[in-house]
């Protein structure tokens, strides 16, 4: 699964852990900070509003601090999105069964219901899809969340610690396998290196998620950082 679930593969989790991950009416709990902002709301899901198929188009990122998490998620979906499909099974009440891999890489099973992280507003906190809905992408953040809640695979910030998520301890949650490659800050500084490598793992079906460490300026616009 590699490196990142080195500690959690002998982690002896509670029959509790276990009801909690297999209950799909129990959610990740609001950070103390949010108590009087963040609420669990329920929302009607649309799995795949593209013509039935999981697309990195569906939803955009909200209040939760996990770009990364999210990119590796619409990886997934550009690259295989039967590979989505066939790992949500929508039980048609309302909830849905993920299929993941627990840190020793054995099958695990993770439910959640349509209840999302929202402001007292009614608007979305987690990940989010045109008018406010809730999409294929919204049920897989939910899900890692309660995944990482019980395996802390991820020491972030936020429910769960998903916030700052990286691919690299997320992808194998789904896959069972932890191979991955990065390159360092600046070790593609030209945009012809950059491209290469790009489209060289895009030919080969490689998932691929990038970053930039400082501002971007566009104009007036300047872009967040560590994104």
């Amino acid at each position: 699964m590699g490196t990142w679930f080195d500690n959690a593969v002998n982690l002896k989790i509670s029959d509790a852990d276990k009801a909690f991950l297999a209950d799909s009416a129990q959610n990740v709990p609001i950070p103390d900070n949010h108590k009087t902002d963040w609420v669990y709301t329920k929302f009607a899901v649309k799995l795949y509003p593209s013509a039935g198929t999981p697309h990195p188009a569906d939803a955009g990122q909200a209040a939760l601090g996990d770009c990364n998490m999210l990119a590796f998620l619409n990886s997934f979906a550009y690259q295989h999105p039967a590979f989505i499909k066939s790992i949500i099974k929508d039980r048609g009440n309302g909830t849905f069964d993920i299929s993941m891999f627990d840190p020793k890489a054995e099958p695990l099973t993770i439910s959640v219901d349509s209840s999302f992280l929202a402001d007292r507003s009614g608007n979305l906190i987690a990940v989010r899809g045109a008018s406010n809905t809730a999409v294929w992408i919204t049920v897989m953040e939910k899900a890692i969340m309660k995944y990482n809640q019980v395996y802390k695979i991820w020491n972030g910030d936020g429910p769960a610690k998903v916030e700052g998520f990286g691919s690299e301890a997320g992808a194998p949650m789904l896959t069972g396998e932890g191979d991955s490659y990065s390159f360092g800050r600046g070790a593609l500084a030209k945009s012809s290196d950059l491209t290469r490598v790009v489209k060289e793992a895009l030919a080969a079906g490689k998932l691929i998620t990038g970053g930039f460490g400082v501002p971007m300026v566009l104009g007036n616009l300047k872009s967040v950082t560590g994104h």
